[in-house]
């Protein structure tokens, strides 16, 4: 994995999603002559600290064992994903496939993985969406 293409989408998306980078510096409390070092590459990504990382980034998390990342489960839910279904990553549905937390082994049923997802913390709305898609894979299986 390239960590630095990574933190460097990262910072791209944050300043996306507030807007510019002068919001967001306001947002994160990160100065922003530091924000636009990094993203002008200025300053190289990959020696941002700690710190900056977690105020830009607050849902970041650090696993630095196998046993402390949580699972996932992966569903295929085929062709037809693009138009209202797909990869459902935080909050957001991608292409054919998407993720919940929850172990792969302790979903057997679909009455079971409707129950996964009503578990899992995101919006109400994102769960409607995992559930319609659900739904119209078990209408074409």
């Amino acid at each position: 994995m390239n960590h630095e293409k990574v933190l460097k989408r990262a910072l791209e998306r944050a300043i996306d999603l507030a807007g510019n980078m002068r919001r967001l510096s306001e947002r994160t409390g990160v100065n922003y002559a530091t924000i636009n070092k990094f993203y002008n590459g200025q300053q190289d990504i990959a020696n941002i600290p700690l710190a900056t990382m977690e105020k830009l980034f607050p849902a970041m998390r650090i696993y630095c064992f196998p046993d402390e990342a949580p699972e996932k489960t992966h569903i295929n839910l085929g062709a037809n994903a693009g138009s209202g279904g797909g990869q459902f990553i935080n909050g957001d549905v991608h292409g054919g496939e998407f993720q919940l937390g929850g172990g792969a082994a302790s979903v057997r049923t679909a009455d079971q993985l409707r129950d996964l997802v009503m578990d899992v913390e995101i919006s109400d709305s994102a769960k409607v969406r995992i559930l319609k898609i659900l739904r119209e894979e078990s209408r074409n299986t």
